[in-house]
């Protein structure tokens, strides 16, 4: 409690944020609400802080005032929904009785030439406005077919033997009578026969060959060389695998050696087995050497074709 002369270091609680606030304060200083105001004795005068029945100084009653609360704003109650009011029934609308059917005519009926006559009446006084044609001049349609016929007798006797003779007015000539077989020889069928002409036949070709053919030039990746010699004492040729970039790529080297006679003499060299050098028999003459390296791939290469000679001393 204090009066009105009291000091105002007293303190006052904000009933929105629970923050003491001076006794002479209207508005808390942390939240800006409105403080309630003290209430005070009717009959000496005096304000209490808090809230009591009676008053300390002179025992009078003192009223309770309501703490003003700040006003809710509340939300509008929703409108009813109105159901949509049933359209009133159409009024009956009043039908017209039918109308009574024609009285049947009992008279005879027309005929509908007589009906048509009746509703057209000036039909048959009406004259006719077609227009007549004038006559054909039959002097024309006579010269007419005359002409036609010409020139179709003109195409038939001049045209026609003209397209079956080739372009020329002369008539096709006659197909050759056939002589009878009984008719006498002419004198040329009685002359010498001539005689036989004669059959050259030419030499066989041998089943060898002594020239060269030419070389294949092998990828430089796949190289490999030969050296060939025939010693001049006993004819024995000497076929030499040299190496090469493609050592580790040819399988076998086949070799043939042809002699004059058409004889034939063979052998193979294989590298990849130690097998580098092979000797084969020659002759006193002049041999024809070969050499096809076969690689791994399935390629074959001529890479040696030449003649080798025997020198007599």
């Amino acid at each position: 409690m204090e009066n009105s002369s009291s000091s105002p270091g007293a303190l006052r609680t904000c009933p929105s944020c629970n923050s003491p606030v001076e006794a002479g304060h209207k508005f808390c200083e942390i939240c800006g609400a409105k403080m309630p105001e003290l209430p005070v004795c009717g009959k000496c005068g005096a304000q209490f802080i808090a809230p009591v029945k009676f008053c300390e100084l002179c025992g009078t009653p003192v009223a309770a005032q309501e703490t003003p609360r700040p006003a809710v704003a509340k939300k509008p109650a929703p409108e009813p929904v109105r159901k949509p009011e049933p359209e009133p029934a159409p009024e009956p609308v009043a039908r017209k009785p039918a109308p009574a059917p024609a009285p049947v005519s009992t008279a005879p009926e027309k005929p509908v030439f007589d009906l048509i006559k009746d509703t057209l009446p000036e039909y048959e006084s009406t004259p006719s406005k077609t227009p007549v044609k004038p006559p054909m001049n039959k002097a024309l349609i006579i010269g007419g077919i005359v002409v036609l016929l010409v020139i179709i007798a003109a195409v038939y006797f001049v045209g026609l033997p003209m397209i079956r003779g080739g372009g020329t007015g002369a008539p096709a000539p006659q197909p050759a009578a056939i002589l009878p077989a009984t008719m006498p020889p002419t004198p040329a069928a009685t002359q010498a026969p001539a005689a036989p002409a004669l059959k050259v036949t030419p030499p066989p070709t041998p089943a060898y060959s002594l020239v060269p053919e030419p070389t294949q030039i092998m990828p430089k990746s796949q190289e490999v060389f030969f050296d060939v010699q025939k010693d001049q004492v006993n004819a024995k040729i000497t076929i030499l695998f040299q190496s090469g970039p493609g050592i580790n790529l040819i399988s076998t080297g086949d070799v043939k050696v042809t002699h004059p006679d058409g004889s034939v003499v063979t052998g193979t060299l294989k590298p990849s087995q130690g097998v580098t050098e092979i000797v084969l028999a020659g002759s006193k003459g002049t041999d024809r050497v070969e050499v096809i390296a076969k690689m791994y791939n399935g390629q074959s290469y001529r890479v040696k074709d030449e003649l080798l000679t025997f020198k007599t001393m």
